[in-house]
């Protein structure tokens, strides 16, 4: 019989060989209508994939026995970055497709750092002054910056340099005396709520800034505040964002939290972000917390502890700590 460590070994080498076999860049994957909260064609990913994709035939990355229709193309220089997408590289960039000498960079480059995300929007996207990527046009002329970007990584990564992954600094926001107080706090956060609809750069900046009205409100007492956070929470939330929030509930007043929950149970319930607030505990749930509830929870509205118990009861979610001490309740 093989020892223990054996089998993993072989389990993960399989999970590995499985993984190898995936695009390094899938068109498909950037046209999701969940990340523009609407329908965008197959642009986007094409002018994401053609574009890194024209970069490597530039330095003679492209593998013609791989792709042999690069062999076809002559202007390179004026074919769209979302035609040399679709009929050179069939929607997708594989391993196999690039030159030796190149693939660790890019697998470094797309797969580890993520990098290539990071640098696209930051050298397209926000250079373009655009909101997000399903605005890019589909023209080669607008890459110049992310091409010098991609090659100056390329040079510092076949140096050994470790600044190669160097990014941004992240913008550090203060926050003004107005903004520490209630009144301007709520307004200052409001405001920022509307960040999906900034432009990238300025959207960078609301984003920092919504952090740190989040870290302001720590351990609050004041009862409007869970309300407030608890209503950000929406169908379009971005979930990165949204575990600030968490962190920031979880250190608040169980009672004022558990009250925001309860009076937005329904909207939460529908809008799909219920039961991210109800695990909010998890196993984490104290003797008098778990008190409060058994004589707090029948005073919610019929439909409030309805909406909490079907969420309780959810396939996904019956099985998890926090939701058998909810079922319980009603039993």
């Amino acid at each position: 019989m093989n020892s223990l460590d054996e089998l993993l070994q072989s389990f993960n080498s399989l999970v590995k060989n499985e993984i190898d076999k995936l695009p390094l860049i899938n068109s498909d994957d950037y046209n999701d209508s969940n990340i523009y909260n609407r329908q965008v064609g197959e642009l986007p990913g094409l002018i994401y994939l053609g574009c890194f994709g024209l970069w490597l035939n530039k330095i003679k990355g492209l593998s013609p026995l791989y792709l042999p229709r690069i062999n076809e193309l002559s202007n390179f220089n004026s074919i769209k970055p979302s035609v040399f997408a679709k009929e050179v590289m069939q929607g997708v960039l594989f391993f196999d497709a690039i030159n030796p000498e190149f693939q660790a960079f890019c697998e470094a480059y797309i797969k580890n750092t993520y990098l290539y995300g990071y640098d696209y929007q930051d050298y397209v996207v926000g250079e373009l002054n655009l909101v997000d990527m399903s605005q890019v046009p589909d023209s080669v002329d607008v890459f110049s910056l992310l091409w010098c970007k991609i090659s100056s990584r390329f040079a510092a990564y076949n140096n050994n340099d470790a600044k190669w992954v160097d990014r941004l600094p992240r913008t550090i926001i203060s926050l003004t005396e107005n903004e520490k107080n209630i009144d301007g706090w709520k307004a200052s956060f409001a405001k920022v709520l509307l960040m999906d609809k900034l432009p990238h750069r300025e959207r960078e900046q609301a984003v920092a800034k919504f952090w740190t009205l989040v870290d302001h409100v720590h351990g609050a007492t004041n009862i409007e505040i869970p309300k407030i956070l608890v209503g950000s929470f929406t169908e379009t939330s971005d979930s990165s964002l949204q575990e600030a929030v968490t962190r920031a509930l979880y250190s608040m007043p169980f009672e004022n939290v558990w009250g925001a929950i309860v009076d937005d149970a329904l909207r939460l319930e529908k809008e799909g972000q219920l039961s991210s607030l109800l695990e909010l505990w998890a196993n984490d749930l104290t003797d008098d917390q778990l008190e409060y509830l058994q004589v707090h929870f029948f005073n919610a509205p019929e439909e409030a502890q309805n909406a909490i118990i079907r969420t309780a009861q959810n396939t996904d979610n019956s099985r998890n700590p926090w939701a058998y001490m909810l079922q319980d309740l009603r039993k």
